[in-house]
């Protein structure tokens, strides 16, 4: 699925959680979206968007962030899986 779909599924999915009434609270959602690049691997997309996800979350609740909105994360990038910090592969 293209990436500025798959962006416009989430924003929904997001949009109906915000819209439900729990009895114990609101849920929110926050959220990473990439495409995937031909021949990149799995774990490397996994990589890129959990990054994105860290970056929503990190700039507060119900926040979508897609690859395609943040020109920095959209060549492929390396990760640290420990401070979530990218740089561009080389």
């Amino acid at each position: 699925m293209p990436e500025a779909e798959a962006t416009d599924e989430v924003l929904a999915l997001s949009t109906r959680l915000q819209a439900l009434s729990l009895k114990h609270g609101v849920v929110t959602f926050s959220a990473g979206v990439a495409e995937r690049y031909e021949n990149e691997k799995r774990d490397h997309l996994l990589r890129r968007v959990d990054h994105l996800l860290y970056a929503a979350k990190e700039a507060g609740r119900d926040r979508v962030f897609a690859a395609q909105s943040y020109p920095e994360h959209k060549e492929p990038v390396a990760c640290s899986e420990v401070d979530f910090q990218c740089k561009p592969i080389e």
